[in-house]
């Protein structure tokens, strides 16, 4: 298991954009330089849309836990610790509703 805690700061345009669509963000620094990039004028803006504070700062380098954070920082909500067991029902349960839809065996191999 994850320790907890996991994730609350997040780096870097593609996983502050799914940490935002998973509705995890709440505040997200931008460096000035990036700020007018296209990419991230419309993360920007599904950000607001999700009630995102946003501030442009100088430099995002202070406050990154890594080396490229490619002008993004965004403080966020941990991911939640997910037990083995909770995990392979999940499994199971995915397996099971496959094996209906395409009427076959589906297995960690795939199709028998």
């Amino acid at each position: 298991m994850a320790p907890a805690g996991i994730g609350d700061r997040v780096e870097g345009f593609h996983a502050v954009a799914e940490a935002i669509k998973a509705g995890r963000v709440y505040e997200l620094f931008i460096e000035q330089g990036r700020a007018k990039r296209p990419d991230v004028r419309s993360l920007v803006d599904v950000a607001v849309g999700s009630g995102v504070k946003i501030e442009t700062v100088p430099s995002v380098k202070a406050m990154a836990r890594t080396e490229v954070p490619q002008g993004l920082v965004a403080n966020a909500s941990p991911i939640e610790p997910l037990a083995v067991e909770d995990l392979a029902a999940a499994h199971r349960v995915y397996l099971e509703a496959t094996e209906r839809k395409v009427g076959t065996h589906v297995g960690l191999g795939g199709k028998t």
